[in-house]
């Protein structure tokens, strides 16, 4: 375009011509585009008025190939940004979904713990308190026959409180503070409940002091442990 200085930053899709004071006529194009608008302006200098020179105006054709130009150029320079802050998102958003997926499965695993655990040690305390019961009746009772049956009615609430104790101390972390707590409270509590189990005469008043006691610290320690990992997956903490 002969005569003419043409400066493009973003262009458009109408053209508005301006007389400026100086003698410069300026035409201002406006693009409908996603990108952010800015005028395409394209000037010429020409003479005052008293000089009898046509004015040059720009053309249909020129105008054409300014707004090809500037579509060119948004697309060229917008195209990759937009197109890494897309990749970028999905990322972003498939990152948050496995991590949500990982903490909802520990969630669940936890869950499942938290009510085998609860479950072993209710059942522990269910049949050591059996046991320590048919104690007390094993003492006053007269009839053998009736001593027979009581001792093997408390033999398998032993056993069974066994095994309790074995999958209980399996479900803890020897490495936390609180289960390591509640692993020498369990083995203290062990310890007294099998006194109701041997055939020897004892004071079973004296130890079933003591067995409420420890039964006692026993839950209060287990609700603790119980507590804390409820809220472990309620926040959904790992």
């Amino acid at each position: 375009m002969r005569g003419w200085k043409c400066e493009v930053a973003f262009a458009a899709t109408a053209v508005v011509r301006r007389r400026m004071t100086d003698g410069r006529t300026r035409c201002f194009a406006v693009l409908m585009t996603d990108a952010p608008i800015c005028p395409v302006w394209c000037s010429t200098r020409v003479p005052s008025r008293t000089n009898n020179r046509e004015i040059k105006h720009m053309t249909p054709d020129d105008f054409n190939k300014v707004v090809l130009a500037s579509v060119a150029l948004v697309t060229t320079i917008t195209g990759p940004s937009v197109g890494w802050l897309i990749v970028r998102h999905q990322t972003k958003v498939q990152a948050e979904i496995a991590k949500r997926a990982a903490i909802d499965n520990v969630s669940a695993k936890r869950q499942h713990w938290i009510d085998g655990l609860r479950d072993d040690v209710a059942e522990l305390i269910a049949q050591t308190t059996l046991l320590a019961s048919l104690r007390r009746t094993f003492f006053i009772e007269k009839s053998d026959e009736k001593k027979a049956a009581i001792q093997d009615l408390s033999r398998a609430a032993y056993e069974k409180a066994e095994v309790c104790i074995v999958r209980t101390e399996l479900r803890l972390n020897p490495t936390e503070t609180k289960h390591q707590e509640f692993m020498r409270l369990l083995r203290q509590f062990d310890a007294t409940s099998k006194k109701f189990f041997t055939p020897h005469d004892i004071n079973i008043e004296d130890i079933a002091d003591t067995f409420d006691k420890q039964r006692a610290a026993l839950v209060a320690k287990m609700q603790s442990i119980l507590k804390e990992e409820w809220n472990r997956v309620r926040d959904g903490r790992i």
